[in-house]
């Protein structure tokens, strides 16, 4: 997949949650809070689990680059990487 494709899909994902967020205002503004809650719950509920998702990603990508990098014999790149993805586990 392209870099403009995951960037496209990227937008679209902005865009639905976005959409959560306007919605809630306006339902909040029109003064049904308990609608607008709602639907920023979903919507964060929604966001926290691309996270997940998007951090699972990353750390699969980080531990492939190291083994890449070891076996190339570039260990100071694997180092740097693997501090990374350290800071990942931490969290």
């Amino acid at each position: 997949m392209n870099s403009k494709a995951i960037h496209l899909m990227s937008d679209e994902k902005n865009d639905g949650l976005e959409a959560f967020i306007a919605l809630s205002q306006r339902t909040r503004m029109s003064g049904d809070l308990d609608h607008a809650e709602k639907l920023l719950k979903g919507g964060l509920k929604r966001a926290e689990e691309e996270m997940t998702r998007a951090e699972l990603a990353m750390k699969r990508f980080l531990e492939e680059l190291i083994v890449i990098y070891e076996t190339q014999g570039k260990t100071s790149e694997a180092e740097r990487l693997r501090k990374r993805l350290d800071s990942f586990r931490k969290h």
